[in-house]
Protein backbone atom coordinates (compact mmCIF):
# COMPACT_ATOMS: atom_id res chain seq x y z
CA UNK A 1 0.00 0.00 0.00
CA UNK A 2 1.12 3.54 -0.60
CA UNK A 3 2.58 5.49 2.31
CA UNK A 4 -0.18 7.01 4.42
CA UNK A 5 -1.84 6.35 7.71
CA UNK A 6 -3.63 3.04 7.51
CA UNK A 7 -6.79 4.39 9.14
CA UNK A 8 -8.13 7.90 8.69
CA UNK A 9 -10.26 7.64 11.84
CA UNK A 10 -11.23 5.37 14.70
CA UNK A 11 -14.25 3.96 12.90
CA UNK A 12 -12.08 2.60 10.09
CA UNK A 13 -9.81 0.95 12.67
CA UNK A 14 -12.78 -0.60 14.49
CA UNK A 15 -14.13 -2.07 11.24
CA UNK A 16 -10.68 -3.43 10.32
CA UNK A 17 -10.08 -4.91 13.77
CA UNK A 18 -13.48 -6.58 13.94
CA UNK A 19 -13.11 -8.06 10.46
CA UNK A 20 -9.49 -9.21 10.62
CA UNK A 21 -7.54 -8.88 13.88
CA UNK A 22 -10.27 -10.19 16.14
CA UNK A 23 -10.34 -13.37 14.08
CA UNK A 24 -6.59 -13.89 13.58
CA UNK A 25 -4.24 -16.13 15.55
CA UNK A 26 -1.43 -13.58 15.20
CA UNK A 27 -3.25 -11.15 17.51
CA UNK A 28 -4.52 -13.71 20.04
CA UNK A 29 -1.96 -12.60 22.65
CA UNK A 30 -3.23 -9.01 22.49
CA UNK A 31 -6.81 -10.21 22.96
CA UNK A 32 -5.62 -11.80 26.22
CA UNK A 33 -4.04 -8.48 27.29
CA UNK A 34 -0.47 -9.36 26.25
CA UNK A 35 0.00 -6.45 23.85
CA UNK A 36 3.78 -6.85 23.61
CA UNK A 37 3.25 -10.21 21.88
CA UNK A 38 0.33 -9.16 19.73
CA UNK A 39 0.40 -8.66 15.99
CA UNK A 40 3.32 -6.51 14.86
CA UNK A 41 1.49 -5.55 11.68
CA UNK A 42 -1.42 -3.86 13.44
CA UNK A 43 0.94 -2.05 15.80
CA UNK A 44 2.89 -0.74 12.80
CA UNK A 45 -0.32 0.37 11.10
CA UNK A 46 -1.53 2.23 14.16
CA UNK A 47 1.69 4.09 14.91
CA UNK A 48 3.48 4.75 11.63
CA UNK A 49 2.95 6.22 8.20
CA UNK A 50 5.19 3.76 6.35
CA UNK A 51 4.25 1.10 3.87
CA UNK A 52 2.61 -2.04 5.19
CA UNK A 53 3.72 -4.72 2.72
CA UNK A 54 1.38 -7.34 4.21
CA UNK A 55 -1.65 -5.29 3.19
CA UNK A 56 -3.13 -4.70 -0.22
CA UNK A 57 -6.29 -2.97 -1.32
CA UNK A 58 -9.20 -5.01 -2.68
CA UNK A 59 -9.98 -3.14 -5.92
CA UNK A 60 -13.61 -4.30 -5.96
CA UNK A 61 -14.29 -3.04 -2.43
CA UNK A 62 -12.47 0.24 -3.14
CA UNK A 63 -14.71 0.75 -6.19
CA UNK A 64 -17.80 -0.01 -4.08
CA UNK A 65 -16.62 2.25 -1.25
CA UNK A 66 -17.12 -0.46 1.37
CA UNK A 67 -14.94 -1.51 4.33
CA UNK A 68 -12.83 -3.34 5.09
CA UNK A 69 -11.23 -2.78 1.70
CA UNK A 70 -7.73 -3.74 2.78
CA UNK A 71 -6.60 -7.39 2.72
CA UNK A 72 -3.97 -8.74 5.15
CA UNK A 73 -1.78 -11.42 3.56
CA UNK A 74 -0.71 -12.67 7.02
CA UNK A 75 -4.25 -13.41 8.24
CA UNK A 76 -4.56 -16.79 9.95
CA UNK A 77 -8.07 -17.65 11.07
CA UNK A 78 -8.60 -18.29 14.76
CA UNK A 79 -10.00 -21.64 15.73
CA UNK A 80 -13.01 -21.43 18.03
CA UNK A 81 -11.93 -20.95 21.63
CA UNK A 82 -8.62 -19.18 20.94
Amino acid sequence: MKSRLAFSNGTEFDIWQNSWCRNCTKDAAARRGDFENGCVIIATAMFSEGDIPEWSEDAEKVAQGVWPRVICSEFDATKEGE
